[in-house]
């Protein structure tokens, strides 16, 4: 079983309404999440496991898309703050060009309709912006996220309505830096 992480409110990002509504979805996706846990130990249903229907596909399908969401609220709140740190120099050399990644990022936000992701891809040994329109499709294989930010409409329509550009703009001022040059440290 997994448990909520308790995440302060520590941004100029969004209200803190806006926050402690946020927190109370992540929260609901982590009881989901060990909710499908415990069904899968106590009646997995193996032996009417089908690739077109069944209640153990549903189990599985379901435990990805709410683990899925919990990992990302996580790693989102972490690389919230209220502009902490500068860019390291070993996450300005993963992007290549810095300007150009950050035009890029924006642009991917602007983009997206669930998460913009900012993710080493392993291949390449760079950054690569992703936008993923839902939890559990799209996740690319060999990348892991550094920054993210939530795109979907429950963590800004509070405080900026249908102005997306407007929390784009905020949430870069409101990046933890030294939390994403941690996840930078990580990768070599």
């Amino acid at each position: 079983m997994i448990k909520a992480k308790n995440f302060e409110y520590n941004t100029n990002l969004v209200s803190e309404e806006a926050h402690e509504t946020h927190i109370a979805l992540y929260r609901g996706y982590v009881d989901k999440t060990n909710e499908i846990l415990q069904q899968l130990q106590q009646d997995p249903q193996h032996e009417k496991a089908h690739k077109n229907y069944s209640c153990h596909r549903s189990y599985k399908k379901e435990f990805s898309y709410n683990l899925n969401s919990v990992v990302l609220h996580e790693m989102f709140f972490k690389n919230l703050g209220k502009g902490e740190g500068e860019p390291s120099e070993a996450f300005k050399q993963l992007t290549s060009n810095y300007e150009n990644w950050k035009k890029d990022f924006i642009a991917t936000a602007k983009s997206a309709r669930g998460w913009c992701i900012a993710a080493f891809e392993q291949r390449t040994g760079k950054l690569c912006n992703i936008l993923l329109d839902n939890y559990d499709t799209g996740v690319l294989m060999n990348m892991f996220p550094v920054l993210l930010i939530d795109m979907y409409e429950h963590s800004y329509f509070t405080d900026y309505a249908d102005n997306r550009e407007a929390y784009i703009q905020e949430f870069m001022k409101n990046i933890n830096w030294n939390v994403v040059n941690k996840r930078v440290e990580t990768l070599s």
